[in-house]
């Protein structure tokens, strides 16, 4: 959440100084990148998540949840 934070404001600010012609470029970068970066965040969560059911039986995962 921090990290989107200070990207937003990182990325108004330079929104600020480009020329109205440049920022639908800069825009369609900034997207390419938030999505790349997603992706790469839905990969981490999915090899956490396998590497937790690998880890644990359904029974210490469901205790686990509840407590």
């Amino acid at each position: 959440m921090f990290l989107d934070n200070f990207y937003t404001s990182y990325y108004h600010n330079i929104m600020q100084g480009i020329p109205n012609d440049k920022k639908s470029k800069v825009k369609k970068i900034a997207k390419e990148m938030i999505n790349k970066r997603n992706k790469e965040v839905e990969q981490r969560d999915k090899e956490i998540t396998r590497k937790n059911k690998e880890k644990y039986t359904y029974e210490e995962w469901v205790k686990k949840e509840v407590f």
